[in-house]
């Protein structure tokens, strides 16, 4: 396992080429320390790292990519695999936010909330203009409350 300094947080933190992020001064006793994680409603890992008393969650993916393959903030951090739980940095590439939309369709990972059936549509609006909660409309089709909000308005859905 290789360990880099995290961009950001030079001698306070290290990032492996396996994913794992490492505190080099842990609560302030000199003990280095792997940190906890946890995981965000999309699946990918989410580190929580200190800095001059301000505390920040960090992508633990963009901070592996940073480290080992320099700052790239033009282009997104795609994981080869689909996998966003997987961080290790032979999975990991900066590409261009289109491929990476692409690698998500062909992994079919991909959100898209945009392309939904005409006669889906159609219902959601029927069933929210009538008075039935989004809440219970989303669960029923599979979207989320904002796109059914989204629908709700009449905010271009396909």
């Amino acid at each position: 396992m290789i360990w880099k300094d995290v961009v950001g947080y030079e001698g306070l933190y290290e990032v492996s080429d396996l994913g794992n992020v490492r505190s080099l001064n842990y609560n302030k006793t000199g003990r280095i320390q792997e940190l906890a994680y946890y995981i965000n409603k999309s699946g990918y890992i989410v580190a929580t790292l200190h800095n001059k008393g301000k505390q920040k969650g960090e992508y633990v993916h963009r901070l592996v990519l940073k480290a080992f393959e320099g700052v790239q903030d033009d282009l997104e951090c795609c994981h080869n695999d689909g996998d966003p739980s997987n961080n290790n940095i032979s999975n990991l590439r900066w590409d261009t936010h289109r491929n990476n939309n692409l690698d998500k369709r062909n992994h079919g990972t991909h959100n898209n909330h945009w392309i939904i059936n005409k006669s889906i549509i159609a219902v959601v609006k029927l069933l929210t203009r009538s008075g039935h909660k989004q809440n219970d409309v989303s669960g029923r089709f599979g979207i989320s409350k904002t796109h059914v909000y989204n629908i709700k308005v009449g905010y271009r859905c396909a």
